[in-house]
């Protein structure tokens, strides 16, 4: 259980330096984007898989996939579950962020709306009364946008995400973490 504990306070670690330079470097804007997102996936996924490596792989003993995911995911659902508590913590009474939030879930029903309408092979003008429409029933609240996440009042469907997403991204690290009898010798 020690070294899925030791996992788990790297990924915490890692976690809340993802959380401070979102809030306090490269600002609320930014961390909504795709590029952002991706990165930060990407950035965890080889952070899971160098951790995962320094505390279970034990020199000289096989690790198969099998073990290797049970450990990763023992330690990232851990991990989750910490750095989850505390990004409510930070984010629960951040205005800007839930500012940025509402207008980050707008723009995104508004650009699905026309690019929808576009799929459909209308024309321009017809992209532009069905952006316009969404933008009008969002603003006359007959389109309702999600609510901001990081309240503690949602602090439960953010686990159940996490150990989703805990499992995925363990699917993958687990692939690297893996050490097979031949690779040792």
């Amino acid at each position: 259980m020690k070294p899925s504990l030791m996992f788990a306070g790297g990924y915490v670690i890692f976690s809340l330096i993802f959380l401070l330079i979102g809030k306090y470097l490269i600002g609320v804007d930014i961390t909504f984007s795709s590029k952002w997102l991706i990165l930060q996936l990407v950035i965890m996924i080889v952070v899971m898989v160098g951790l995962g490596r320094k505390f279970f792989r034990i020199p000289g003993e096989e690790l198969e996939y099998g073990n290797a995911l049970l450990k990763v995911f023992t330690g990232t659902l851990i991990g989750t579950t910490i750095a989850t508590v505390i990004m409510v913590a930070v984010y629960n009474n951040d205005l800007e962020y839930q500012a940025t939030y509402d207008n980050f879930q707008k723009e995104t029903n508004i650009s699905t709306a026309g690019f929808v309408t576009k799929m459909l092979g209308q024309t321009e003008e017809q992209i532009q009364l069905a952006k316009d429409d969404a933008r009008a029933k969002i603003e006359s609240g007959e389109l309702k946008l999600p609510e901001f996440p990081m309240k503690w009042n949602n602090l439960h469907m953010m686990l159940l995400m996490g150990i989703l997403n805990s499992f995925i991204y363990s699917l993958l690290a687990a692939i690297f973490v893996k050490r097979k009898r031949a690779s040792f010798s």
